[in-house]
């Protein structure tokens, strides 16, 4: 498993935001389904991939790129990165959401000068 968590950052780390890298996840996380670091990379290469292709019929929080950065941040909680690419999904839908997404932004952990 953590091979094809590897093979899908070493291409995420260069720029090739592409279905190799999520299927790459998809593989190493269907050995460790709860592994923080498998459900993180998941949750940021999907909010990519959608990002590319964007539908707006699709709300944005019920797409598998919300639900895996949802999933990610219950695993990771403190992780910053996801909380703020959750709060940008939100952001798109209604005035909820977006509620939601300004207490995520807020929450958000930063870093120590």
């Amino acid at each position: 498993m953590l091979t094809y968590a590897n093979y899908a950052w070493v291409h995420y780390y260069s720029g090739n935001m592409d279905d190799r890298v999520k299927d790459s996840f998809q593989k190493a996380l269907k050995g460790e389904p709860d592994n923080a670091s498998f459900n993180v990379g998941y949750a940021i290469v999907l909010y990519g991939l959608e990002g590319m292709v964007s539908d707006k019929r699709v709300k944005s929080v019920m797409t598998a790129g919300a639900n895996q950065l949802r999933k990610a941040l219950s695993l990771e909680p403190d992780n910053s990165e996801v909380m703020v690419l959750l709060a940008l999904n939100l952001q798109k839908d209604s005035p909820k959401d977006k509620q939601e997404a300004m207490k995520l932004i807020k929450e958000a952990p930063r870093p120590v000068s």
